[in-house]
């Protein structure tokens, strides 16, 4: 425990807890309390069901072994013994089923995060001590730190907890500590040890605890029954037991799936009220504002995170490795903000003049989950209960990383977690201190090559161009009048609404979809179409239109695709003439082959991964396999990685053309080839859930490695293109000759 070990004076580096605060506001309503005294019941009779189910099966073990012979057993008596040990496998196998439930304990992974320790860090020790001290809660027992954009307590729990709350350690996320203040930071703080301070945190163990034995009885799928699977699949004189308790099985869980069900949105309802009652704590200790802004900041850092990774992949993909993942979730924002522009996005609103005054910051919008499934409160709901009594909290724009010892050597050790664990690297690394500029550069350069101009509106972005056939060329390129009313109009006025159309009308093909396969339900006997209200029998015939609507937009695309290609294709010959060498021609149908080579690979992998997708749903679903219907996911499985590997194998026959932080004639499969950290092998009787996560793990890996070169490949394509319309609009032979490298490339 950190508490009582008040050693530094955190007064500087403390926020100042607000005035005039009202004393009610962290006070339980009766509303609260209900739900915790009708979950505390609702909890008793489930274990008060779940231990009478466990005893009668212990009760049908005695009577099996314990009923005596029939009178006229001599008439049959290997049918009774037969019939006695069949009983007494099927209800001691269900009691043991049962009783394994309750001693399934669940302990936090903290391999990934870093342990903090009060020598290193005592400033930010003391302002942990002071923020649970003004909570009114107990301190953690340690402190960690992870690469998250998150905080909140971690602890394992076990059957004991039922009985002995559990130790909570508190968990920073560095992700976090890299977008708020330090008032935000304190907000954040308090509201996890509001759940501390609240009396039914104790509760909140006895909660989860009971919700993982149900949920693991009734969902969980474990080696028992791997093994009860394959017993049944052997001579059904022998698994007749298997078959018996399999259905014993099917019962008992469609019980206690009600059971749960019922207790499942009672404890859901319970944690939004929790997560609300520790938002008031937050308001309390930091003000109304603190708590929101923070969490303002929280989903485009998670954006920046997010793309970070996937650019520091890329880099360790070519032997770059950074010693400052927070350095990189810091540039990433700088460019989504420049790529998007807006040099606020992801940040809260500037603070309103006057005690008083306030910008709202979230809009009451909806996810589509209905509200008694979600477990946390809306971001809207959240603002609404901070602000019910406004409390004028302090400013405080002082970064939390001041609170840190040797920040330098923090960022780096959870850095290194960060390649292991996250990125999966598997390769050695050193990280150097000082790195992070050097990768930093390679990341621009990669940006620059896949941030495409403006001036196509998005038109390029996510999309698979179809320049035609290649070898079909004109005997004779367009003449100079076509070249420049073509260049005049390139690209077309309209573009922008055609493609803005083209992705409203994909949306709304995903919606009629949805509406067909029932995946979305809709409430009353109308939906909303285009402004108006439809029947669900209407569906398909919109989906119909729809679909004409979407083949008639790709078509007129194909066609400027096609233009496209054929226009810059005549620039290169135009342009070739002087001095006979067709280099320029040349570099650009490599320029199309190579990328017409990618973009297949994608779209294969991405039907692949598709395809292994619906699988998953399919085993997630629980369903009750045929034989046949084993043999077929296994066959679909193997047909996968197959698919895999021979595509890998396939991209041995390419090479790529020069491409930012890739020079012409590197091997396509060097770049995209796993890098060995992920072996699958064959796929033996057995589908294990650690085989199928390593499947999804390469493949996903794989098809990450082809689409970021599918973007490169696209981005020097287009600059190549740009490059000729620069030549050809100054005049053959006064432009530099020469091709094209990601570094002149003006698309970003």
């Amino acid at each position: 425990m950190i508490a009582g070990k008040a050693v530094t004076d955190i007064a500087p580096l403390y926020p100042p807890t607000p005035a005039n605060v009202p004393p009610d506001i962290t006070r339980l309503d009766r509303a609260y309390r209900s739900r915790v005294v009708a979950m505390i019941g609702g909890l008793f009779a489930f274990l008060l069901l779940y231990l009478v189910v466990i005893a009668l099966a212990g009760l049908a073990v005695i009577a099996a072994l314990t009923v005596p012979l029939p009178e006229d057993a001599n008439r049959g008596p290997l049918a009774f013994l037969v019939v006695r040990i069949g009983g007494i496998l099927i209800a001691g196998l269900l009691c043991l089923f049962l009783v394994k439930g309750l001693f399934k304990g669940r302990r936090v992974e903290r391999s990934a995060q870093v342990t903090l320790r009060e020598a290193d860090h005592p400033d930010l020790f003391a302002f942990i001590r002071r923020v649970h001290e003004d909570a009114g809660a107990p301190g953690p027992r340690r402190v960690y730190a992870s690469p998250d954009v998150n905080a909140g307590l971690v602890y394992d729990t076990s059957l004991l907890n039922l009985v002995v709350p559990p130790k909570k350690d508190l968990l920073i996320g560095l992700g976090l500590v890299n977008v708020v203040n330090l008032v935000e930071f304190k907000a954040v703080l308090a509201h996890e040890f509001g759940h501390f301070a609240q009396r039914s945190v104790g509760l909140g163990s006895y909660l989860y605890m009971a919700n993982r034995v149900m949920e693991d009885v009734i969902h969980s799928r474990d080696a028992f029954d791997r093994l009860v699977d394959s017993w049944c699949r052997i001579d059904i004189r022998i698994s007749f037991p298997a078959w018996g308790l399999k259905g014993v099985l099917w019962v008992v869980r469609r019980i206690l799936s009600g059971m749960y069900q019922g207790l499942n949105l009672l404890h859901l309802s319970l944690n939004r009220q929790m997560e609300l009652k520790a938002d008031n704590v937050a308001v309390r200790v930091a003000g109304s504002d603190a708590l929101i802004h923070g969490l303002a900041r929280t989903a485009f850092a998670n954006e920046c995170l997010a793309d970070a990774a996937r650019s520091l992949s890329a880099a360790a993909d070519h032997g770059l490795f950074t010693d400052d993942l927070f350095y990189h979730q810091t540039r990433a924002a700088a460019r989504l903000r420049a790529v998007r522009g807006d040099d606020r996005l992801g940040l809260p609103p500037d603070a309103a003049d006057g005690p008083g005054a306030r910008v709202p910051v979230f809009p009451l919008a909806t996810d589509g989950i209905p509200e008694k499934y979600q477990s946390h409160p809306t971001d809207h709901a959240r603002e609404l209960n901070a602000t019910r009594v406004y409390v004028h909290g302090p400013r405080d724009d002082r970064s939390p990383w001041l609170l840190f010892g040797d920040t330098a050597g923090l960022k780096l050790e959870v850095t290194g977690n960060f390649y292991r664990r996250a990125l999966s690297r598997r390769e050695p690394f050193d990280l150097r201190p000082g790195a992070a500029v050097v990768v930093q550069d390679f990341i621009d350069a990669e940006h620059a090559e896949t941030s495409y101009d403006p001036k196509y509106h998005g038109w390029y972005n996510g999309r698979f161009i179809n320049p035609g056939d290649l070898k079909s060329l004109p005997a004779e390129p367009w003449p100079p009048a076509e070249l420049a009313a073509w260049e005049a109009a390139w690209p077309p006025a309209d573009l922008g609404q055609r493609n803005r159309v083209f992705r409203e009308r994909q949306s709304e093909r995903g919606l009629l979809r949805g509406l067909v396969s029932g995946n979305l339900p809709i409430k009353g006997q109308t939906f909303t179409y285009r402004s108006r209200q439809y029947a669900l029998s209407e569906v398909t015939r919109l989906l119909a239109e729809i679909d004409t609507e979407l083949d008639a937009d790709v078509k007129g695309f194909d066609e400027l695709d096609r233009r496209a290609f054929l226009a810059h294709w005549s620039l290169a010959r135009h342009l070739d003439v002087p001095d006979g060498r067709g280099h320029r021609e040349r570099e650009l149908l490599q320029r199309y082959q190579f990328h017409m080579a990618l973009q297949g690979l994608l779209q294969g992998m991405f039907s692949e991964q598709a395809r292994l997708q619906a699988i998953l749903g399919y085993l997630m679903s629980g369903p009750q396999m045929t034989a046949m219907d084993f043999v077929q996911v296994r066959n679909a499985l193997t047909d996968i990685l197959q698919s895999l590997t021979d595509n890998l194998g396939d991209a041995k026959r390419f090479e790529t053309p020069t491409l930012a932080n890739v020079p012409a004639g590197t091997s396509l499969s060097s770049l995209i080839a796993d890098r060995g950290e992920i072996h699958v092998e064959h796929l033996q009787w057995n589908i294990t859930g650690e085989w199928l996560g390593k499947l999804m793990a390469r493949l996903d890996e794989v098809v990450g490695r082809i689409n970021r070169l599918h973007f490169k490949s696209l981005g020097g394509l287009l600059a190549l293109q740009e490059k000729l319309a620069r030549e050809w609009q100054a005049g053959p032979g006064r432009s530099p000759l020469g091709p094209v490298t990601g570094d002149v490339a003006e698309v970003g």
